[in-house]
């Protein structure tokens, strides 16, 4: 149910925002400030609510899971008050499928361009997010101590704000291979050293996954959403 619901609603906060910020500034400068703003704030969050959850569960783990509905209950609310800027999406079939192949025809499928920064963002974006997760049950089998481990994941969520601050600095004066590029050579880096070393000394690599998330997150959606056209934005 949870993937169900994140696969509807992927890619309709990042429309919304381009809609909203290109009636305010055609230059879409707004847009990336915002999308990194969102960046930085995100693993900022995150922390805070783990903090949060983690009090109060220690106590009462149902009420942990309760509280965790509240965003949600409030985001659904403010749904009903959201105007829409952007154009919306008509569709030309009564079968949906029909109408998700045809977007899939008018963007990735006609666009080698767009192909290449879809392809960009699910590399650079997902990837650097999913492999903490796989490398911490790894390091742990490799007897790194629980607590070193955490620490690495303490050094990856500041190194994810870090990496965001910088990429809104300096991630739109680089052509958008160097954006991609860039970062995506670090992680190759990182992952060769630790395929070699995967020990306590390596652990401390995880702010680098950090970087290159935090700077993905901040800089590959924009790059997605300025290439495809405004009426298939979600």
């Amino acid at each position: 149910l949870f993937g169900l619901t994140g696969a509807f609603s992927s890619g309709a906060d990042g429309a919304l925002i381009k809609g909203h910020t290109d009636k305010i500034d055609k230059s879409g400068q707004l847009f990336h400030d915002i999308c990194a703003s969102n960046a930085i704030w995100r693993p900022i969050a995150q922390v805070i609510a783990l903090v949060i959850s983690g009090l109060v569960g220690a106590s009462n783990p149902r009420l942990a899971i309760a509280i965790s509905a509240i965003p949600y209950a409030v985001g659904c609310i403010l749904s009903f008050f959201i105007r829409e800027e952007g154009i919306r999406l008509v569709s030309k079939h009564k079968n949906p499928v029909k109408d998700i192949a045809r977007v899939v025809k008018e963007t990735v499928l006609t666009s080698a361009r767009l192909r290449w920064l879809i392809l960009a963002f699910s590399l650079g974006n997902r990837i650097t997010h999913v492999m903490i997760w796989a490398l911490t049950p790894i390091l742990i089998y490799a007897g790194v101590p629980l607590t070193i481990v955490a620490a690495g994941w303490v050094l990856n969520t500041f190194a994810q704000v870090i990496g965001a601050m910088i990429a809104r600095k300096i991630a739109r004066r680089l052509k958008k291979w160097q954006r991609f590029a860039l970062p995506s050579l670090a992680v190759i880096l990182v992952l060769m050293v630790m395929s070699i070393n995967l020990s306590i000394f390596t652990v401390w690599l995880y702010a680098v996954l950090g970087l290159a998330h935090g700077w993905n997150s901040s800089v590959l959606l924009p790059m997605v959403q300025n290439e495809i056209p405004a009426n298939i934005q979600a």
